[in-house]
């Protein structure tokens, strides 16, 4: 049942970064605006050829880090280690061959995805991630599947965890169907899901889904937004210098 705990885990760290996210002022900013700005920071420095541009934006971004409460940091430098020591010993080889220079350059750029990544993840609560995807009108279908793979996710780890701990409780000595205990779960845990599909889709019948994720938090345009779009400007320009 590793892949359960995995799955728990997962849906965990989304519940508890909402829950503290819940307390805090919401941004001016537009969920959207905050989104596409890190999309087009790594896109730009995915195919920027200058290292200055690189270094530039992960000493931004270690300074919003800076700014974060202590567990937020802990958490992103958890999720900073392991994908840039893998990239690392990768293009480890590289430096053997006379190319040292290309080593360094993708691990900087990996480090920079995942840096704006994990700094963007503590800073945005998942309905503001979802409803930055709602904004575009090609993406309904993606945030409604993404966001109900998720809260059922949710539902059915804890429904099979609950399985799980009933099992374990009822075996007493060895017997014979407590190796078939896994599957047991896994196709109860299956028929559960099957059923939810059934009345999920019911449901949205009955209230008359048409197959538009509407968002109840709509952000209106503000002045902060625009000051906001020059960050968008001060990228391209830093690319365009550096170029």
């Amino acid at each position: 049942m590793r892949l359960n705990l995995k799955v728990m885990e997962l849906t965990g760290r989304l519940l508890k970064n909402d829950r503290e996210n819940a307390g805090r002022k919401p941004s001016p900013v537009a969920p959207a605006l905050r989104v596409g700005a890190a999309v087009l920071c790594i896109l730009l420095c995915a195919i920027s050829q200058n290292a200055v541009y690189v270094i530039t934006v992960i000493a931004v971004e270690l300074l919003r880090l800076a700014l974060m409460p202590p567990e937020r940091i802990l958490r992103v430098l958890k999720a900073l280690i392991l994908p840039v020591i893998f990239t690392a010993l990768i293009m480890l080889p590289a430096v053997f061959f006379g190319h040292p220079r290309t080593m360094l350059t993708v691990t900087m750029k990996v480090c920079e995805s995942v840096l704006v990544l994990a700094v963007m993840n503590e800073s945005l609560d998942w309905r503001e991630v979802t409803e930055a995807f709602s904004v575009t009108k090609g993406m309904a279908v993606f945030v409604l599947i993404l966001d109900m793979t998720m809260r059922f996710l949710m539902i059915l780890g804890d429904y099979s965890d609950k399985l799980l701990e009933a099992v374990m409780l009822r075996s007493v000595g060895k017997t014979n169907w407590k190796n078939a205990k896994v599957d047991g779960i896994l196709g109860t845990t299956f028929l559960k899901s099957r059923q939810m599909a059934e009345a999920t889709s019911e449901a949205m019948a009955c209230r008359c889904f048409d197959g538009q994720y509407r968002s109840y938090h709509r952000h209106r345009f503000t002045w902060q937004d625009v000051l906001f779009l020059g960050v968008y400007a001060a990228m391209i320009a830093l690319f365009v210098m550096t170029k």
